[in-house]
């Protein structure tokens, strides 16, 4: 869905550049109305998709609200937040807050008996959102937190997961 928004996006600025070029060079009346009224139904077009967009992601994110909106989240998150810095240092404040959110979903919706595939469901969702977000504020992240070993991630996964059961 994001790149069928970025595709709607780039149609809207080229009816909008295509109007633009019209009004520079005098163009016929007819013509400019109905290059405004392509404009108008791109952007119709882009507005509706967002909304969808935005209500698919709802949907698919509320799904398992209930699990992970417990008291003791921000307390875990703050833990991982912690075990994370020490390990990479250097990171963005979005990246770690998005990076450890997933770290608790993954071991909360694990603790919870979830299905694997469901977990990577909720995780790939929310990292389609982020990165749209992030794309959206014209802001590339590349930190050391994609360059961390898998035994990193595993240890943090085991360790998070028990840490939820217990408290469940």
């Amino acid at each position: 869905m994001v790149y069928k928004l970025e595709k709607l996006q780039k149609e809207i600025q080229k009816k909008k550049d295509e109007l633009d070029l019209l009004i520079a060079n005098n163009g016929k009346q007819d013509d400019i109305y109905i290059k405004s009224i392509e404009l108008d139904s791109a952007i119709a077009v882009y507005l509706k998709a967002t909304r969808q967009y935005d209500e698919e992601n709802k949907r698919l994110i509320g799904k398992y609200e209930k699990l992970l909106e417990k008291d003791y989240k921000e307390e875990i998150i703050t833990m991982i937040k912690k075990d994370v810095l020490e390990k990479v240092g250097d990171v963005s404040d979005e990246e770690l807050e998005h990076f450890c959110n997933n770290v608790y979903i993954l071991c909360s919706l694990k603790a919870h008996k979830i299905d694997e595939q469901e977990i990577v469901k909720q995780v790939m969702y929310r990292n389609n959102i982020f990165l749209h977000e992030m794309q959206q504020k014209g802001k590339v992240l590349d930190s050391s937190i994609s360059n961390v070993e898998l035994k990193f991630y595993t240890k943090l996964k085991n360790k998070y997961v028990k840490i939820i059961k217990e408290r469940i």
